[in-house]
């Protein structure tokens, strides 16, 4: 089964995320804001669960990366979501990246940069220098950056998935750039 067609529930997704649940809970209530279609499902009645999906997940794990760099939970959860629930179909030597997920191994690793004015997210493949002068020009010289792809993979560990059987799936029969 896809991890896209799984439901998650609030200790569930605490602990895919590497969060305490009431650090979770508390983010949840304050901060998290999701995009029409991505709201969790259930809850508001006594007894019944909320499930979440995998972009949830994702969504809590690359603010707590972000917070844990010194970002304000207020302004890592204005910009995960932007990882979280879009991505990107491939244009100008960008390979496609789809919600939730980071670029297909093969093109290197995911970084996500933000700044109080913006984000930034793209490929680093070590061989490629430029990729630092994109997220200066991008994000106006300062900025806070997090590998999106490492944050994937203990994610993927916690779940007891291979985080390329993943990108495998979500990325087979797509054309590589």
């Amino acid at each position: 089964m896809s991890v896209f067609d799984e439901k998650y529930l609030m200790a569930e997704v605490a602990s895919l995320s590497g969060l305490p649940k009431g650090k979770f809970q508390l983010w949840h209530g304050r901060y998290s804001i999701t995009g029409a279609g991505h709201s969790p499902v259930g809850g508001g009645v006594k007894g019944a669960p909320r499930s979440f999906s995998f972009n949830h997940v994702m969504e809590f794990a690359l603010a707590k990366e972000f917070v844990e760099a010194g970002v304000s939970p207020s302004m890592a959860f204005k910009f995960a979501p932007f990882f979280a629930y879009t991505g990107g179909d491939a244009f100008e030597g960008t390979p496609e990246r789809c919600p939730g997920l980071p670029f297909h191994f093969e093109h290197g690793r995911t970084l996500f940069a933000i700044n109080a004015k913006g984000h930034w997210i793209g490929c680093w493949e070590p061989s490629n220098p430029g990729t630092l002068s994109e997220v200066f020009n991008a994000l106006e010289n300062h900025f806070v950056m997090v590998n999106a792809s490492t944050v994937f993979s203990r994610v993927c560990n916690r779940m007891g998935r291979h985080p390329y059987e993943i990108l495998e799936e979500a990325y087979t029969c797509r054309p590589s750039i």
